[in-house]
């Protein structure tokens, strides 16, 4: 089944290499690891339940090394079935006359499922908060699909206090096949410490899976560890 809808593992360690980025840094730059562990009321990523809008366990590694290059990996459950998810990504930050870009690439992996597994290349670029960029598919295991799909975001995200603080998210899916049907959707967010509470809502209702047009409310605990 091909995934029908940002992650965040991959929010996470772009946000570890852009602390960590010193444009022109030195070969010899030092590296960071972390690890992030959490448990959610409900895994949805671009608008969508990935799990059936029940609670799931994730976690994941990162390196990050001062020179803007990092890799990872980060898992999910997703219960019945479905066994779980595992993706595998790296790629390269830095910042241009104050503006912070991100390029690289993210396996989407589903041992469990048959033909499921699917690639994209990234890139985004943000600055004072704003955040916009684009998703592509490169490659895509299932029957019949097609490589070419499109994820388009913009987002803006500020610190409240120094333990709390608040994202919007708004993006637009959009698939090669004709039979897909593209949606866009938003997000809100509010962290306070390690817990996350987070508003989706997809604006399609044709497209929004078992949701539909429903607006879903989850909630995340996480902590994460720096080696």
């Amino acid at each position: 089944m091909k995934k029908a809808t940002q992650l965040k593992s991959l929010v996470v360690s772009m946000a570890i290499a852009a602390s960590a980025a010193a444009t022109f840094a030195p070969v010899a730059a030092q590296a960071e690891v972390a690890a992030n562990v959490s448990a959610v009321s409900n895994y949805m990523w671009r608008g969508m339940t990935q799990n059936a809008n029940a609670a799931a366990v994730q976690g994941g590694v990162d390196y990050a090394n001062e020179n803007g290059v990092y890799a990872g990996t980060w898992g999910s459950t997703l219960g019945g079935t479905n066994g779980y998810e595992q993706d595998f990504y790296a790629g390269y930050t830095g910042e241009v006359s104050k503006v912070a870009y991100d390029v690289g690439y993210i396996y989407y992996a589903y041992p469990i499922q048959n033909n499921a597994d699917f690639s994209e290349v990234y890139v985004s670029g943000g600055i004072a908060g704003f955040t916009a960029g684009l998703n592509y598919s490169v490659t895509e295991a299932a029957a019949n699909a097609k490589t070419g799909d499109l994820y388009a975001f913009a987002s803006y995200g500020a610190d409240i206090t120094e333990n709390t603080n608040f994202s919007v998210t708004v993006g637009n899916q959009n698939y090669a096949e004709s039979n897909k049907k593209s949606y866009s959707h938003a997000q809100v967010a509010f962290g306070a410490g390690d817990f996350t509470f987070a508003y989706d809502k997809n604006f399609d209702s044709a497209a929004g899976g078992i949701n539909k047009d429903k607006p879903v409310l989850s909630i995340g605990y996480s902590k994460d560890f720096i080696f």
